[in-house]
């Protein structure tokens, strides 16, 4: 049970497959930087990585994108 004042942070690496890109849909309680989600890299076999803190429980993520990888 996580206490109100809990943040909570986790990182996501998204790995596009060799034969097709994949698309993610974000959840409403997402919030970017500057209000749009960041474009996933198309190139076959790359990775995005993401970081997403909450400090309300799950209410909001605030989401970055921490690095491209290819």
């Amino acid at each position: 049970d996580f206490g109100a004042d809990t943040t909570i942070a986790y990182t996501l690496e998204i790995k596009q497959q060799s034969s097709r890109n994949r698309a993610v849909t974000n959840p409403s309680s997402v919030k970017w930087a500057g209000g749009t989600a960041p474009t996933l890299t198309g190139t076959a076999n790359s990775i995005d990585v993401f970081t997403f803190i909450t400090y309300d429980q799950g209410t909001t993520y605030n989401g970055f994108t921490a690095g491209l990888k290819s």
